[in-house]
């Protein structure tokens, strides 16, 4: 079965903050586990986000499906920027590779907005808030290069003999 090419459709991430952490970025980490995803938790993470910029009824007016618009939606958003000049690796999308997982599509004031849920093969992406879970719970470093030393604490071996009363 052929699959028909979709022409990309211009949208965007609704930017979202948190009350924690100052800025915006353009989603954020699911703390959920997703078993039905194929490698979640080892090479496949999902991310929350909001997608606007989407006049999602006129196109469902034009005979487009919801998985049209999705789809075309995740065109616009994967494509690669250009490769710098004189650049020897290939640019990668700014949201990493992403992938249509669940969606919802939402008309509220006036406003149309998309609810999904993507599957990214980044763990950390700066433009989402968190990181993807690991299968143990630990948390990604934030810092790189050298790890920091140890403090020891002395031992009962290494303390000086006090003096007997």
């Amino acid at each position: 079965m052929k699959e028909t090419s979709v022409e990309p459709i211009a949208c965007k991430f609704r930017k979202i903050t948190t009350s924690i952490e100052e800025g915006t970025r353009s989603g954020r980490y699911s703390g959920s586990f997703h078993w039905d995803i194929k490698g979640y938790l080892d090479q496949n993470w999902v991310v929350l986000a909001y997608l606007e910029g989407v006049d999602w009824q006129a196109l469902r007016r034009d005979y487009k499906s919801d998985d049209d618009i999705i789809k075309g939606c995740l065109k616009h958003l994967n494509q690669t920027p250009e490769k710098k000049k004189g650049a020897k690796k290939e640019p990668r999308p700014k949201f990493g590779k992403l992938q249509p997982y669940k969606a919802k599509f939402v008309s509220k004031d006036d406003k149309q907005f998309i609810i999904v849920e993507f599957i990214t093969d980044e763990r950390v992406n700066a433009n989402f808030w968190g990181s993807g879970q690991s299968w143990d719970g630990t948390k990604v470093s934030k810092k790189r290069g050298r790890p920091s030393k140890v403090k020891v604490e002395a031992t009962d071996e290494e303390v000086p003999n006090e003096p007997q009363l």
